[in-house]
């Protein structure tokens, strides 16, 4: 190779060479006689059509080498290969019995009345979940005091009409976004008005801890409560009818 200094000329320069591989002929040769792929589709499930029930699809490596003289195309050399199908499972999509298209490969689907079946099911087991939670009367709850706000019910503190309410308890930071719930939100916007399970957004690996630092770090840097309350989640306090508690 020659060179002129730490200038590699373009005369020393060799491209790769470019092989083309005949995708019909290779699956002949690893299938043989039997070019056929067997698939037991069960309720709510279709072939998928992006990768017409293969399961994989054609996925290019572009790279470019360091020792090209510099042209328009930074990346001008591919390796193509055969990867897994982004949308579906084994060449299977999943269907949204809602609105009858695929869902997203590894998530529910975004449609309004798939959301609200979700919802629905939060609720029921949000309520199941306050069914089975201790009663304690309000003559032997000793924890923290708060008053009646944002729609919801918690113990009082200036007059406590009868009732069930959730019990109290100080926390000593206020909770800091979610780094999992942000990124599930992301997702959930970038699956408007998209049809048939088609995806724009891919996160990294690491993006979730590294986006659970950045919010700890401006937690850190941007909140101040001393103290706030919080519901306590294990039990529910029962005031009797008539009972006014002092501030």
């Amino acid at each position: 190779m020659k060179h002129d200094g730490d200038k590699v000329t373009a005369a020393a320069f060799v491209k790769p060479v470019r092989v083309e591989v005949d995708i019909a002929e290779a699956l002949r040769a690893v299938f043989g006689d039997e070019p056929v792929l067997v698939k037991d589709i069960q309720e709510m499930e279709r072939i998928c059509t992006r990768c017409q029930g293969l399961g994989v699809v054609r996925r290019s490596n572009v790279y470019g080498l360091r020792d090209e003289p510099i042209g328009a195309n930074a990346f001008p050399y591919d390796r193509q290969d055969i990867c897994w199908c982004p949308h579906c499972y084994y060449g299977v999509q999943k269907i949204c019995e809602h609105c009858q298209l695929a869902r997203p490969k590894g998530r529910e689907c975004a449609c309004a009345a798939a959301e609200q079946e979700r919802r629905a099911q939060r609720q029921r087991a949000e309520e199941a979940k306050l069914r089975q939670l201790p009663r304690v009367p309000l003559a032997q709850y000793d924890g923290e005091m708060l008053y009646h706000s944002g729609g919801a019910r918690y113990v009082l503190t200036e007059e406590a009409e009868s009732g069930e309410y959730f019990a109290t308890h100080k926390c000593e930071d206020w909770l800091k976004p979610d780094a999992e719930a942000v990124i599930e939100r992301i997702e959930e916007e970038s699956q408007v008005d998209v049809e048939d399970g088609e995806e724009f957004v891919h996160f990294a690996e690491d993006a979730a801890p590294m986006l659970e630092w950045l919010l700890e770090e401006w937690f850190k840097a941007y909140v101040r409560l001393d103290a706030t309350y919080w519901v306590d989640n294990s039990r529910i306090v029962v005031v009797p009818e008539g009972v006014e508690q002092d501030e």
